[in-house]
Order: structure tokens, then C-alpha cells, then sequence
């Protein structure tokens, strides 16, 4: 039997090297959401409803937790405005996993979307305090979010080596998502249903997004609400003091203060949004601490709209005590009262818009 030339030995491997690298893009493009952050059956959700939605709310757990869809469409009606909302948040989410997530329910939500309500992001490439292991750290890693988070790593005011090192990790984590290497686990485990979502979060999705505390089954929660008495109590009485002195004293934003935040992923998020006819609604949830970075690009111009509940002066109702599920979120009961001010404020804004 003769040997293959090296022309067809070259054009075999060739194919071979081809079919593993189309694979393997298929399997990176073709990526099951993470179920610790329930964002695939939201996004779904968003997608399969036949009515849309005209409010999209995105943002960590000060969002998820504290304002409740159907109290807020209950009060727009009550205004006036056939409008509805859908929230979109999760957990811990922020910076570009809160933009990757916020891009694709957009998108997902169709024409009648008119208003995206966000949480400011810190918009910080650090890694130490990430699990750069887990699966959901990496999911959001797309080509577009991974371009955008190498170069705010190379911006930063760091020594070049903490700054390379920092976007060689995230350049890392887009390799691996793109050719889907290490993710076959997550593929097995939905194959034998190994991570599905507790009913309750399923249930939350369909219902507009919102899931309060209480009914949350994840025994870390459930100790969390627990333990929140006694020094935790105190703590909390003490931050909310400090927050209302901030307030009462006229604190106003220093001088520098944005010297290292991360401008350009912020604009090009708002760009993103208003490009496509949306008004962007920046709202801080009632929050026991007061980040004055927010204001200052409100002063600058950066942040059209500021929604900031985190002030005790003007929402005492917001930091009754019996309302906290712990120092930074609300019960049920103190969800229901932050939607309905949410809603109210969020009211005045679209009225104001219709009389420009």
C-alpha cells in the first residue's frame, strides 16, 4: 500500500484541525445560561411574551430584590400610562455581565421597549474579587464584552504588569468561552438535570422577574434573614445615621472623584441604549452607604436621569428596620413600599418626558 503524499496528509489534517475548531465554536456559541444567577428562564421570558414589555429593569440584588413588577405596572396604571415592566436583574450582577445580560434582553424584549432602568456600575476589571473558576464568571465573556474589559484593564492607574496581568486573565476567559473548552460539564449536567432552578426562581421568571427574600429557598438566604438582629441591627442603625448626615450636611462630590472610573465603558453602554430610541433611567435602590460618583456624572452630564433612593431624608420609610431583611435589603413588605416609590418617581419622569 503506498503512503498518502504530504499534500493529502497536509489537506486531511487541515480538515481535521477545521472540524474540531467548527465544533468547538458551535459548542461556544451554543452555551446553556448559568443557573446560579437565573437569567436564561428571564431572558426566555422576555423573548416568548406575545404583549412586551416597555420597561426593562437590570441591575444586582438592591434591584432583584426590592422592586416587584406588578406593583410598579399596578401604579403606572393608576398614573395613567398601559405600561409594562419586566426585571431582569440577578444577584451579584454588575459591570459587564450586567451589560452582557442587559444587551440581550434588549434584544430579546422587541420594538415596544421604550425605558431601560440600570444600576450604576463601578465598571471595575479586577479580578481578585471574582470567581474567575466558575462558570457564570466566564458565560458573559463574549467577544464583544471580553474587547471591552481587556482594554478598561490596560486603562488602568496600576503598574503594567497588575494591569496585564489582570487583561491577559480576562483574554483567558474569551478563549475558553469562544471554544467552549472546559464547558462540556455544564452540557452534561442540564442533559441529566442535574441544575435545574428551584421552583421558585422558574415561577419568578414568569412573573416579571421579581423574587422577594423570604421566598427564596437557598439556605444561605434563608440564614442570612435569620441572623440579621441584635450587633448586625446596630451596625445597620449606625450606617443609616452616617447616610442621613451625608444627606443633611449637602455632601457634594469631590473633586477627582471619577479620576479612576472607567468613563468609556459607561458611555458606551448609554450610547448602546440610546442609539436604539431608549431612555436610560440610572436608579440607586435604598442602599445603607451613598457611592457620590453617581451625582457627579450627573453633574457632568454623563448620567441623564438619577433616580437615588439610597436617601433617608426623603424615603425614611425605606430604613424602618423591620423592613431590612439584612443591612442592604429589604423585606417583602419593604419591597412593596420601594415599588410603589419607584414607581411614582419613575411616573413623573416619563410625564415629564411627554410634556417636552
Amino acid at each position: 500500500m503506498s503512503s498518502p503524499s504530504p499534500r493529502s496528509a497536509v489537506a486531511s489534517t487541515l480538515r481535521v484541525t477545521l472540524a474540531f475548531v467548527a465544533t468547538a465554536l458551535a459548542i461556544g456559541f451554543g452555551l446553556p445560561w448559568p443557573s446560579d444567577a437565573a437569567v436564561g428562564p428571564k431572558i426566555d421570558a422576555i423573548a416568548s411574551d406575545e404583549r412586551g414589555f416597555d420597561i426593562l429593569l437590570v441591575g444586582p440584588s438592591g434591584i432583584y430584590r426590592g422592586i416587584d413588577p406588578a406593583i410598579v405596572d399596578a401604579i403606572l396604571a393608576e398614573r395613567g400610562h398601559d405600561l409594562r415592566c419586566y426585571n431582569a436583574s440577578a444577584p451579584g450582577m454588575v459591570d459587564w455581565e450586567a451589560d452582557f445580560v442587559l444587551r440581550t434582553a434588549v434584544e430579546a424584549a422587541g420594538d415596544r421597549l421604550a425605558w431601560v432602568v440600570v444600576e450604576p456600575n463601578p465598571w471595575d476589571p479586577d479580578t481578585k474579587n471574582a470567581n474567575t473558576a466558575s462558570y457564570r464568571y466566564l458565560f458573559w465573556h463574549t467577544l464583544g464584552q471580553s474587547a471591552a474589559v481587556v482594554r478598561a484593564a490596560l486603562d488602568l492607574d496600576r503598574p503594567r504588569d497588575e494591569r496585564v496581568e489582570i487583561a491577559a486573565t480576562h483574554a483567558r476567559l474569551a478563549a475558553r468561552r469562544l471554544s467552549g473548552y472546559g464547558t462540556g460539564k455544564e452540557f452534561l449536567r442540564r442533559a441529566l438535570g442535574l441544575d435545574s432552578l428551584p421552583p421558585e426562581k422558574v415561577a419568578s421568571a414568569r412573573a416579571g422577574g421579581y423574587l422577594a427574600l423570604e421566598d427564596d429557598t437557598d439556605p444561605k438566604i434563608v440564614k442570612r434573614g435569620a441572623t440579621f438582629r441584635g450587633d448586625k441591627v446596630t451596625e445597620y442603625e449606625q450606617q443609616v445615621t452616617r447616610l442621613l448626615r451625608s444627606w443633611r450636611t449637602g455632601a457634594t462630590p469631590r473633586d477627582g472623584i471619577l479620576d479612576d472610573y472607567d468613563l468609556a465603558s459607561h458611555r458606551r453602554q448609554v450610547d448602546w441604549l440610546e442609539a436604539r430610541g431608549l431612555t436610560v433611567v440610572h436608579a440607586v435602590p435604598p442602599y445603607s452607604g451613598r457611592d457620590l460618583r453617581w451625582e457627579a456624572l450627573l453633574e457632568l452630564g454623563e448620567i441623564r436621569h438619577l433616580l437615588s433612593f439610597n436617601d433617608p431624608t426623603r424615603f425614611p420609610g425605606l430604613y424602618v428596620t423591620q423592613k431590612r431583611f439584612d443591612r442592604q435589603h429589604l423585606t417583602r413588605a419593604g419591597a412593596a413600599d420601594f415599588s410603589r416609590v419607584f414607581a411614582n418617581e419613575l411616573a413623573d419622569l416619563i410625564e415629564a418626558s411627554e410634556r417636552d
